[in-house]
């Protein structure tokens, strides 16, 4: 009998988010910006990129509206990525789970000191997760996009709950 080897994603849902694909062992297999088209979600951009792999589990932070912080039409915004990820998983019937961000965090920021800013903790904690990694920026860009980073910590938070 074969062993099975599986493939574990994850998105950071918003126009900016990213997404990660991570092997069994734990090795980033690829990483990308969330496509878009102008200020949109490019729907078949991203059917492309699930299609591209066997994906075991797949992990969707489970963003929600931020009274008070944001404004009405970015909460849309985040429910509208939210709903569209959702809606392309299920169709290429690719199991999900949708993760809330404090239960990734717990799993993924261990270890490390929290910062005022929460990005810069999942830096500090993806950097120690992969050191191997360069880490984690866009082809044009030498600074760590946050929305990769975050994608590749529920890519774990989910391989580790999934392996």
């Amino acid at each position: 009998m074969a062993l099975e080897n599986k493939i574990f994603a994850a998105f950071d849902p918003g126009k900016k988010g990213g997404f990660a694909v991570l092997t069994d062992d734990g090795f980033i297999m690829d990483i990308h910006v969330m496509p878009t088209i102008s200020k949109e979600y490019d729907v078949q951009a991203l059917k492309l990129l699930l299609k591209k792999y066997e994906i075991t589990h797949i992990g969707i932070e489970n963003v929600h509206a931020i009274q008070g912080r944001i404004g009405n039409s970015s909460n849309f915004n985040f429910g509208l990525g939210k709903g569209l990820l959702i809606g392309l998983v299920a169709g290429l019937n690719i199991p999900y789970t949708l993760v809330n961000p404090k239960q990734w965090q717990k799993i993924t920021w261990e270890g490390v000191t929290k910062q005022k800013d929460t990005k810069k903790t999942s830096l500090i904690a993806a950097k120690r997760l992969f050191p191997y990694e360069s880490f984690l920026a866009t082809k044009r860009s030498r600074v760590p996009h946050d929305g990769i980073v975050d994608a590749v910590l529920i890519a774990e938070y989910i391989r580790l709950k999934f392996k």
